[in-house]
Formats: C-alpha cells, structure tokens, sequence
C-alpha cells in the first residue's frame, strides 16, 4: 500500500514538471543577439576610368605608372611586361580607400605615426590633371595594420595591412615574372648544347611505321649526338622529364644587360630548346651560378638577366645513352635471310629461307613457313627464335671515352631482305678488360660488358650442339 502511495505522488510531481514547462515555452519571448557590422571610415573613393598615372615613392626609389588602354605600364620603360593584378592592387587603394578607424585628429605628432617621413608616398593623377595622394607610416604596434594619411585630411587612420603593403612595392614585384613554358609531359623536341658545344636532340620520328604507331614505339628519335639515329626509350624519357629543375623567374637581374660574360651568359652553360605538342616552345640560356641558391639565365633574343632556383640545373644535358633503346644492333627477324657468326676465327653460317601459301579465300593472309639451319642443318624453331632474342637484344651500356683498333674477336653479319643496304655488320672489340667496343657498320660508339657477349655465343654453341 506503501509503495503504490510513492508512485502517486511521483506521478504528481512529473506533471506539475511538464505542465510547467510547457506554459514556460508558450508564454516565453523570444529574444536574438545581433552583432553589429564593423563599421569602415572612407578616406578616399575615385572613378578608376579617371585615373591617367600613379606614382610611388618608396624607399629611395619611384615607380611611375601610366594607364595605356585598359594595362598598365611603366612610363619611363613601356616594354616591360607587368603583373596586371599587382597593379591594380594599388589603384584599388585610390579607388575604395577605407579605413578601421581615426587614430587621432588634427595630430602635431606625425613622427609618432611615421608620417612626418612617410614610408611610402604614391600619387595619383587624375584626368583634370588635379593630384591626390596618400601617405603610408609605421605599421601598427600588433604589425598587422598600417598608419596612413591622405593628403589635406588631418587624419591620422588605421588601415589593414593589404592597403599599405600593396605601395611597398619595387620594380620587381610588379614585373610579370610568367615565363613561357612547355608541356613537358607532351614534349616532342628538345635541343641542348653544352658549353663545350656538344648537341643532344631529339626529335619526332618521320620515319615511324604504321606498326610502331600501334605499339607506341618509335614515335620520338634522337638526331644528335651520334652518327646514327636512335628510338628514344618513352620511359627513360619520362625519367629525364621528370628530373628537370622548375623552370621559374625568382628575380629579374637586369634589363638590357651589356656585359652578358659576367652572368656567365655570352657563352652559356646551356643552351635550351624545348617544344611541345602543342606547339609552345621554352628557349633558354643558361649561365653561372649566382650563388649557392641561385642560376643567372635569359630567354633566347632577349637580354635580360634572370635567375632561377639553381637545383638540378646540371640534369638539363641528359646523358644521351639513357635517352635512347640501347640495343647494339635490332633487327626484326622477318627482315632478315641470313647471318653469320665468327667467334675467333670459327665461322657458322645461319639461313631464313620462307616458302608461301596462298590463302584460299579472298581477304586471308597468306601463310609463310620459315625453315631455320645452322651450316645447313636444321634448327628447331623455337629454339631458334630464342637465341635471336638474345642476339639483337644485346645491349651497350655508355660511350665509348677512347679510341680503340677495329680488331673484332666475335662478328655478326646480318643480310637483309629490305631497305638499300641490306648487309650489316657488328664487330666486338676488345676495349677493357671488362668490356668490348661495338662496331656497327665501322662506326664505334658504344661500350658492352664482354659477360653478355661471351653469354651469347655460349648460347650459340649449345644451339649449335643440340641441332
């Protein structure tokens, strides 16, 4: 009976809880908390359309600015190119010039302000020919605003810090620094010289056969600096892309320079051309180092001296071996009827010889056989075949650095059915100890390891044996 009598009386309580809750929320007014706007002082608001020159004097130095149509440029020099958006920068402060605050009114105390010699005057003109002008002090003791005066207002105001910084600005902030750039990860020529003089180019193939199209091989060659042409590996060149330095302006140095040899420019340390796809085209030359940060540099047909982050300069003059498919001699074997091997002395003699079979039904291809013998035995094709691979797919590993007699211990002879010349030849000379010169057709330009030579005729011979 006890317990029953509790729940009652809790039951009560709830509801006298609710009941009051609920005429709480019925009866209660409503009440909202508005922060009222920051409230800005305007100093100074002029018609942008009116305004013909700007000025400004900072730090023993004066810009002067002309309006040339809808660009700005610099009067006293209209041929360098500026960063528009910088100058408009400081033409918005004559244009809407608000202030936070009046620091003080009718101040005898300038210097107090760094106004009595301003940090920074600029000036604009109008066209009625009248002047206004604005004189920036001291930033304020937090650093993020600036102390500033408008010419004939006795006050001082307290401006944010983007309308004083824009009228401390050099030459050099306001030149446009973009610099013409390519694609690289579309580029289809490129041409360096070194200082020495020595050429690496590469570029497309006119060359490349409807297959290669469709393998994606073949598309770029290199020109220079051998003697003969080389498919550039795709994917060695996408490595020498992306070890170039970033192609940026950081300063410019001089305009007009004269003396070009004292940025190491009259002959430079590099000489580049690149070109992509979409036709864009970067040419530059490259000088001496301006210091440990730092390359002096200047565009092709203009003498002003740049710089520019100096890392990975030196990565610009690629090692051509590591541009290019670095096979010795490659051939497809369809091409070829016949080759001959000398090893010491000893000579075998290897014939393609194909019979074909017309196809039945018009549109089908025909059917070649080929028949493979070594001195006029016959070779398992497959077996075959895979010694081929190893043979033209010998490959150099740098240039050759001397001079060395054509005296060949091991010769290939390719014979050919295509093409005007139709027999080649690849001699291995001794160069090292480590490693044979490669001769193709008299010309030696390249070095291999005497192990992948020596593999390759021990190849041959078990070939040879298992016939």
């Amino acid at each position: 009976m006890k317990k029953g009598k509790n729940i009652i009386i809790l039951l009560v309580v709830l509801a006298a809880l609710v009941g009051g809750y609920v005429y709480l929320s019925k009866h209660s007014k409503k009440t909202t908390t508005t922060t009222p706007a920051a409230k800005t002082i305007s100093i100074m608001k002029l018609d942008v359309n009116k305004i013909n020159e700007i000025s400004i004097e900072y730090n023993k130095a004066t810009i002067n600015l002309v309006k040339n149509g809808s660009a700005w440029q610099m009067k006293d020099a209209p041929g360098i190119q500026l960063f528009q958006s910088a100058v408009n920068d400081i033409v918005s402060d004559f244009t809407s010039l608000n202030a936070e605050r009046v620091v003080v009114s009718n101040s005898s105390d300038l210097q107090s302000y760094g106004l009595s010699k301003p940090v920074a005057t600029a000036t604009a003109t109008l066209a009625d020919g009248s002047k206004k002008v604005i004189l920036l002090g001291n930033t304020s003791p937090s650093g993020s605003d600036y102390y500033l005066m408008a010419k004939d207002d006795p006050n001082v105001y307290l401006v944010a810090q983007g309308s004083g910084s824009c009228l401390t600005v050099t030459v050099s902030q306001l030149r446009d620094k973009t610099l013409a750039t390519v694609d690289t990860t579309k580029l289809n020529y490129f041409k360096v010289v070194n200082k020495d003089g020595r050429v690496v180019e590469m570029k497309p193939n006119s060359n490349q056969t409807d297959k290669e199209k469709q393998a994606n091989v073949g598309t770029l060659v290199l020109t220079q600096p051998f003697d003969k042409t080389y498919d550039i590996d795709l994917s060695k060149l996408q490595t020498y892309v992306e070890g170039l330095p970033s192609f940026q302006i950081s300063d410019i140095i001089e305009d007009n320079a004269k003396d070009l040899s004292k940025y190491g420019l009259d002959k430079p340390r590099y000489d580049v051309l690149f070109t992509d796809t979409d036709n864009k085209k970067m040419h530059l030359q490259i000088g001496n180092d301006k210091d440990s940060t730092y390359t002096y540099f200047k565009v092709d047909g203009s003498n002003t001296v740049y710089i520019m982050p100096k890392d990975k300069i030196d990565s610009i003059y690629p090692d051509p071996v590591k541009l290019i498919s670095a096979f010795v001699y490659l051939v497809n074997i369809d091409e070829v009827d016949k080759m001959v091997i000398n090893n010491a002395g000893k000579e075998s003699t290897i014939d393609l010889s194909r019979t074909t079979k017309k196809a039945a039904k018009s549109g089908d291809k025909d059917t070649v056989t080929t028949t493979y013998k070594i001195d006029g035995k016959d070779v398992q094709e497959k077996a075959f075949k895979s010694f081929y691979e190893e043979l033209v797919g010998l490959s150099f590993e740098q240039e050759i650095n001397k001079q060395i007699p054509e005296n060949p211990e091991i010769t290939t002879t390719f014979t050919l059915n295509t093409g005007t010349d139709k027999v080649h030849k690849v001699e291995y000379c001794p160069y090292d100890d480590n490693f044979y010169g490669a001769f193709v057709d008299g010309k030696c330009q390249f070095i291999i390891p005497k192990d992948r030579v020596k593999q390759m005729i021990s190849d041959f011979q078990n070939l040879t044996a298992s016939k």
